[in-house]
């Protein structure tokens, strides 16, 4: 069973974050990528509306069982995302300090919030323990059915 968060405690995240917390919160959102996708995460990902996720030898690093696929996104995110990338310096979406992937976000995202209120990070599933992100789930699934009804003719 995968623990979501409500529209408050969304509401409640945001308000905590800055301008990059608050863009890595919605990548997450519009994504649902796992954390070693969103640290590998690359502009040249984006095509279109959609972000692929795939292999990146000259990174070091692979998906996970070798899954590469694409994830259709929302246009206000992908213009955003493209937005933000002309200003960058890197390649990547989230660099650390070094210009390498940043390997720290699910800290990154537990740091926006005081410890009486703690951000989910994790479920039960064994793929939530091996360090998936979990963000609002039903917010991504939302986002989903959005993005195929405004695909249908």
């Amino acid at each position: 069973m995968v623990t979501a968060h409500t529209d408050e405690e969304l509401d409640y995240l945001y308000s905590y974050a800055d301008v990059e917390g608050r863009f890595l919160l919605d990548f997450g959102l519009n994504s649902g990528f796992r954390d070693g996708e969103l640290s590998h995460a690359e502009y040249t990902d984006l095509v279109g509306n959609m972000l692929e996720v795939k292999r990146k030898p000259h990174l070091g690093w692979k998906p996970k069982k070798h899954h590469c696929r694409k994830v259709t996104v929302s246009q206000k995110f992908a213009d955003a995302f493209r937005a933000r990338g002309k200003r960058s310096e890197t390649s990547l979406v989230f660099p650390n300090e070094a210009g390498k992937p940043n390997q720290h976000l699910l800290r990154d995202l537990q740091a926006l919030t005081p410890n009486d209120k703690p951000f989910h990070t994790a479920s039960s599933t064994n793929s939530a323990k091996r360090g998936r992100l979990v963000l609002l789930m039903r917010v991504c699934h939302l986002t989903y059915c959005r993005s195929a009804s405004d695909t249908k003719t």
